[in-house]
């Protein structure tokens, strides 16, 4: 785990962050564990991402279609 913690940035989310990405989704007349995937988007917006990384594009790109164009799906 030590070597995993050595290629992960760490983002932290305040109570802002969990407030906008709860407010988009609840927008979208959505609920349950689509949030997960707001909160990501929230901290990619928070270290401006150049790429976001999902097998799940359609619900990325609804949530924030602002970065539909660096949401993609990873390459294997």
């Amino acid at each position: 785990m030590q070597s995993m913690n050595k290629k992960l940035t760490f983002i932290e989310l305040g109570a802002d962050d969990y407030l906008t990405a709860m407010q988009q989704v609840f927008s979208l007349g959505l609920s349950g564990g689509i949030i997960y995937d707001a909160l990501h988007l929230q901290c990619a917006r928070k270290v401006n991402a150049t790429a976001i990384y999902t097998w799940n594009l359609r619900h990325f790109r609804m949530i924030a279609p602002e970065l539909a164009s660096i949401v993609q799906q990873p390459l294997i």
